[in-house]
């Protein structure tokens, strides 16, 4: 092997995309809005653990759908991870919104979607007005008067 693939294959190998802190949310509680006849309640922990599904929840049409994490304990949120739906109706997550709050009823907003809705959202709260905000709950949402379904595949929260 060349000396500049071997290189490049080792700072290809050991890249570490994965967000500062540490995954927090892998034994986190998963609450929804609602569920919907799309919905299988049986795989609403995909959210947060186990092999990533295609839709890990699916809620009814209604104004402001909701999703919310309670994590084992409260932590410094440093960075999320957002995985919309896969398998179709993916637009509808565009104006996706994130909110952290250390008690489930008073919630600080920390991010809103800006533009059509992604694949996936990496989201560094480092370095943000939100930088160092302690939570035990994360909410992602969608903010309207206007009813809506909420769906998606992952959630990933990240902390010290």
């Amino acid at each position: 092997m060349k000396p500049f693939a071997f290189l490049l294959l080792l700072a290809t190998a050991t890249a570490d995309p994965a967000p500062k802190g540490n995954l927090i949310s892998a034994k986190a509680s998963v609450r929804i809005s609602s569920t919907s006849e799309y919905d299988t309640p049986e795989t609403h922990l995909d959210l947060v653990r186990g092999p990533e599904t295609d839709c890990a929840f699916h809620t009814r049409s209604e104004k402001s759908p909701w999703v919310i994490l309670k994590l084992p304990q409260p932590a410094t949120i440093t960075a999320l991870r957002i995985v919309n739906r896969k398998d179709g109706n993916a637009a509808r997550a565009a104006g996706l919104t994130a909110w952290l709050s250390t008690d489930g009823k008073s919630w600080t907003e920390v991010w809103k979607a800006s533009g059509p809705a992604e694949p996936a959202w990496d989201i560094p709260l480092a370095n943000t007005p939100a930088s160092g905000i302690r939570a035990s709950f994360v909410k992602i949402g969608l903010s309207s008067d206007q009813p809506q379904f909420l769906h998606l595949s992952r959630i990933s929260v990240y902390g010290l």
